[in-house]
């Protein structure tokens, strides 16, 4: 059972404004969460594992939350989380997008916190790393193949989105 964080505040004096919006025409409960935290920049091999980590930990999540949306009775009908940097906030921005049936709401949170927080707790599985680190060297591999087929215009291009997201 997860227990669901109850506070008031963000910070001391500033208090939480949730939007509540009810109208007989909305025919689904959705939830969008966002988080802003420091950009955390990249400057030795310590700083780029973290990011690495960090990239591996958010995809075995991703992966967790959509599983858990494809059994016979999901929670939710649509989960999403993810971070990035983001060079208009200057920020790095994480967020938790979900849809589930209206009457389903408190089980769909529910479910989507207690990955999260199974996550922080236990970290991934030795197979989750290994299919995910795999998965990033290909991605890495695939784009140095290119490299030579790519106008420096585009790796630039690409280079950006990729640093932003």
């Amino acid at each position: 059972k997860v227990e669901l964080l109850k506070t008031n505040e963000i910070t001391p004096g500033k208090k939480i404004r949730p939007h509540i919006y009810r109208h007989e025409l909305l025919q689904a409960f959705s939830f969008h969460l966002f988080a802003k935290r420091p950009v955390e920049p990249i400057v030795d091999i310590k700083s780029f594992r973290r990011s690495l980590a960090r990239r591996i930990a958010l995809a075995a999540l991703q992966i967790r939350l959509n599983v858990g949306g494809r059994s016979d009775d999901p929670a939710f009908t649509f989960v999403e989380f993810n971070q990035l940097d983001s060079a208009r906030e200057g920020c790095a921005v994480c967020s938790l997008d979900m849809q589930a049936e209206p009457t389903r709401w408190k089980d769909a949170i529910g479910k989507s916190l207690s990955e999260i927080r199974k996550l922080g707790l236990f970290g991934i599985t030795a197979g989750e790393m290994e299919r995910y680190a795999s998965s990033l060297m290909t991605d890495a591999e695939q784009l140095a193949a290119q490299g030579d087929r790519i106008s420096h215009g585009d790796q630039l291009s690409h280079l950006m989105e990729t640093v932003a997201n």
